[in-house]
């Protein structure tokens, strides 16, 4: 779930919300309601200074209704394990996820511990197949992405994205923010636009879905 500005600038005073308006809202929070898993970079968490999500009454009863957890959990991707202990998202109403490499700094994962539960995948750099895939053996299906531009990037090299939600703002943002994604090699990937919204408010939502080719 991404926004960015008509120019294709995937922040605003270094964070994506800083040219959000109601209807992206909107759309960003529907997401979150049907999610299982809220995805994202250490260095969204900070940034944007992430917690549990506030989810209605109404909402968290749907949720139980369909056997999900009344909130989505937050699963933080991280290489360096550098987290403030006053992060919010490591408060113990839901107890986050950690996804790191099996390499990481053994002092700073024991100070984690017992705040987060810690997925440890790969040597040297994250593995997200495989810890997409160990998620996906719990059980866990609803993953969504909610950025940074790097995890979207490692993602998409990986080709671990079936679907994309951006919101594009009716604004124009000079500077140096980078895409929505962004890598060190250049990939690209086919999506299909499945969704077009345009909201009173100038706000153009799109939901694109992986192109399969038909083989005949």
């Amino acid at each position: 779930v991404f926004l960015s500005s008509a120019d294709g600038a995937a922040a605003l005073g270094g964070v994506s919300g800083g040219h959000g308006g109601p209807a992206d809202r909107t759309a960003f929070q529907a997401r979150r309601h049907m999610a299982d898993l809220i995805l994202a970079g250490a260095g969204t968490i900070r940034a944007e200074r992430y917690g549990p999500p506030p989810l209605p009454e109404d909402v968290r009863a749907r949720r139980a209704a369909r056997g999900q957890d009344e909130v989505p959990r937050i699963a933080a991707v991280s290489e360096s394990l550098s987290f403030d202990d006053d992060e919010p998202f490591l408060e113990p109403a839901v107890r986050p996820l950690i996804i790191a490499p099996a390499t990481a700094d053994p002092v700073r994962r024991e100070k984690l511990e017992g705040k987060a539960e810690l997925l440890l995948m790969g040597e040297g750099g994250v593995d997200l197949p495989g810890a997409l895939a160990e998620l996906r053996g719990r059980g866990v299906e609803g993953i969504t992405c909610e950025g940074g531009p790097r995890l979207l990037g490692s993602l998409l090299e990986a080709d671990l994205v079936d679907e994309l939600g951006l919101t594009i703002a009716p604004s124009l943002v000079a500077g140096p923010a980078t895409r929505i994604a962004a890598s060190a090699r250049e990939v690209a990937r086919s999506m299909t636009l499945a969704e077009v919204l345009c909201a009173d408010d100038g706000y153009l939502i799109l939901r694109y879905i992986r192109h399969r080719e038909v083989r005949t």
